[in-house]
């Protein structure tokens, strides 16, 4: 068997057939950016708050952030000036200042879901870390819920107000059919 192999090549006449199919394969251009690659329903790009020198957002509360995001946790108030500018807004909380680093390093860790609890924390859904940081009204750590699936989506209350949390998380958020499961958390 090996001889026949060292004569007739097998190796070789299988790379000569993988690039004949290739040759007379039909090929898919695509003129970018005029054409797009159809993405995900469940597609969620990443944020860019950009800052003026001062500080200050740069965000004219045009309301597109609200209207497109996925989770609507997204709500933007804006005062106007008697000069006619946008008042000052400001972020109520930076997810890296609240919690310590999650242990997936590569993972978007950006909120995705919030909610008002009935014992008066802030429930806040981190995509990419596998929990829910409920947070105080003066931004301090109450308490992390660890969630056995890396993306963490939304979360409900049960019947008995904050001590039964049900969260929704995602295995693998880009791969359909998007494999994920709903977790009852009881303190």
């Amino acid at each position: 068997m090996n001889l026949l192999k060292t004569f007739l090549l097998p190796e070789l006449i299988k790379g000569l057939g993988v690039t004949a199919r290739t040759f007379v394969t039909r090929k898919y251009t695509l003129n970018y950016p005029e054409e797009k690659t159809p993405q995900s329903p469940r597609f969620r790009g990443l944020h860019a708050l950009r800052r003026y020198p001062n500080g200050q957002e740069r965000c004219i509360a045009c309301k597109l952030c609200e209207s497109v995001c996925p989770a609507v946790c997204i709500t933007i108030d804006s005062e106007v000036a008697a000069d006619g500018t946008l008042g000052l807004r400001t972020v109520w909380a930076r997810l890296q200042d609240l919690g310590p680093p999650t242990p997936h390093e590569d993972a978007y860790n950006g909120p995705d879901g919030l909610k008002v609890g009935p014992d008066g924390n802030y429930y806040i859904a981190q995509n990419g870390s596998g929990r829910v940081l409920v947070v105080s009204e003066d931004r301090k750590l109450v308490r992390m819920i660890e969630v056995p699936t890396p993306y963490v989506t939304n979360m409900a209350f049960g019947a008995a107000g904050a001590d039964t949390v049900f969260v929704t998380g995602a295995f693998d958020q880009w791969k359909p059919p998007y494999p994920g499961a709903v977790y009852r958390w009881t303190r």
